[in-house]
């Protein structure tokens, strides 16, 4: 048994990412996103877990309040899809992000990490 019952489910889930060289605005694309999910009834298992748009921001679905990654805005975690601007960082953070989305599963810690942790300071702006 690895982990505790969250590890369990997302070793038997594949996460799906998305790659993008360009896209509309965060905040445009985050609302088409929502109005699909909710016309289309998708069920949040088979939801993507980001879309990384290259030097622009990634969009996050946080589907489990047990997902490692926090974002807060005004004080308070979000969990559902959150866009964040991270400009040209923004495929160095979905390294960091799959690095760290379930550390349970790696007997070592990759090397990358430790690169993509001294580079990743900084402020981000959360589309909500």
């Amino acid at each position: 048994m690895v982990g505790g019952p969250f590890e369990q489910e997302m070793i038997e889930q594949v996460p799906s990412f998305l790659f993008s060289f360009d896209s509309p605005e965060l905040t445009t694309l985050k609302r088409n996103i929502d109005r699909i999910h909710a016309e289309v009834n998708i069920p949040l298992k088979e939801q993507f877990d980001a879309i990384v748009i290259l030097d622009k921001g990634i969009i996050y679905n946080i589907k489990n309040e047990n997902n490692p990654l926090m974002i807060e805005i005004g004080g308070t975690r979000r969990l559902g899809i959150v866009g964040a601007l991270s400009g040209e960082k923004s495929l160095m953070d979905f390294l960091l992000y799959a690095s760290v989305l379930n550390p349970h599963y790696v007997r070592m810690i990759p090397i990358v990490r430790q690169y993509i942790q001294t580079l990743a300071v900084g402020n981000y702006n959360f589309v909500v």
